[in-house]
Order: C-alpha cells, then sequence, then structure tokens
C-alpha cells in the first residue's frame, strides 16, 4: 500500500484502473459491500420507521450513509488487501494498490451528487488527494426505485468527470416477485367469505 506526504501541492494523477482489472479487485469484497449496503437500509426502514414522515431525502442519505460507514468499519476489519479510513470527513476504503471506493446515494443515472469542494474537484478529475492513500476513485452506490421505498440497485462506479465511464453490478438487477415450486399438494381451501344475510335472501329468491 502506497501513501502520499501531506503536503498542500497537488500530486499527479495515477492511471485509472479498467472494469476488468477493478472486476478481478474487487470480486472477493462484493458481497460484503453488498451488505453494508443492504444492512444500512434495513435500519433506515426498522429503527427510523416511526420518523420517516419529518425526515427529508438528505437526511435519509446522511442517516444511511452513517449505517454503511458503521457496518464497513466492521465487517471489512481485518480484510486481507483492505483498509478503512476516515479522512477529512469522507469515510473510504482502500483496496489493494489502485482503489480508493467510497459509499454514495446515486442518481438515476448512476453518478452522485456532490458538494463542490477542492478536494471533490480532485476526485471528479481522478486526482491523488494530498495526505491521502492514492487510487483510482470508484463509488459503491445504490440506487432507490421510482417510489423511493426500496434498494433498486447496488454497483459500484467509476465517475470522471461528471459521468459514468463503467460500472460493476454488486448484486445484479433485482430480480421480479416468482412463483414458489409447487409441493405436490393441493393448496390450501381459501377462507369463506362471510356472507350477509340479505346475500342469503337474494340467493333464495334467484333460484326459485
Amino acid at each position: 500500500m502506497r501513501f502520499v506526504t501531506e503536503t498542500d501541492t497537488l500530486v499527479s494523477d495515477m492511471d485509472n484502473l479498467d472494469k476488468p482489472t477493478a472486476e478481478t479487485i474487487l470480486e472477493p469484497i462484493l458481497s460484503l459491500i453488498q451488505q453494508c449496503i443492504e444492512g444500512a437500509w434495513s435500519e433506515w426502514e426498522t429503527f427510523y420507521a416511526p420518523k420517516h414522515h419529518i425526515l427529508d431525502a438528505r437526511a435519509r442519505a446522511s442517516i444511511i450513509y452513517c449505517h454503511i460507514v458503521d457496518r464497513a468499519m466492521t465487517l471489512f476489519h481485518g480484510v486481507q488487501g483492505v483498509v478503512t479510513g476516515r479522512k477529512r470527513g469522507v469515510f473510504r476504503l482502500f483496496v489493494g494498490d489502485g482503489i480508493a471506493l467510497r459509499f454514495k446515494k446515486a442518481k438515476k443515472n448512476g453518478t452522485t451528487s456532490n458538494i463542490s469542494t477542492t478536494q471533490q474537484r480532485l476526485i471528479d478529475l481522478q486526482l491523488t488527494i494530498p495526505g491521502i492513500l492514492p487510487g483510482t476513485m470508484l463509488n459503491a452506490v445504490y440506487q432507490l426505485d421510482d417510489l423511493q421505498r426500496a434498494i433498486a440497485k447496488m454497483m459500484v462506479t467509476h465517475q470522471l468527470k461528471g459521468k459514468v465511464q463503467w460500472s460493476i453490478a454488486v448484486n445484479g438487477d433485482i430480480a421480479e416477485p416468482t412463483t414458489m415450486p409447487s409441493t405436490g399438494q393441493p393448496p390450501a381451501p381459501g377462507k369463506q367469505r362471510a356472507r350477509l344475510k340479505g346475500d342469503k335472501k337474494k340467493k333464495s329468491q334467484e333460484s326459485k
């Protein structure tokens, strides 16, 4: 793992990883990335349900991010080749010698919203940030469905100058509901609907 000296000067950018190389590096930890995101969403749905009506989208994203970081600190502790770190308010996973990964919520086009700071501009241009481990900056992102009530997709993206260059599915597309296979037993009879007295009288008259 390579470190850079913390200075005020700009360090030259590193070669950006291509998708096949990134897939090879990330494949062993994709399931852990998925657990971080899904677990954080579960926390949001469970513990914050009574407050959903007063928490806006930004608050929701912040809460989910905090839970993702908390899980990542635990799940990636001791994982070979992965270093967790927080610098200047941003949490990252440094994977091998070539990837600096951060967690974000993605828009429909896969890009992330960021406040324009000097650090963020360096990230957008894939430039090494002084004092932070070098590596191609990738985003582990989640996208919500149209109703903003469930996670529709999780992926790792490579964003450059505001555009997604490539992406790697973390969980693939969310599968459609499937019919449970038959057990060979006849279906259980459904409960008979309670009939109103008027219905019984009407049926008796129709049969005459």
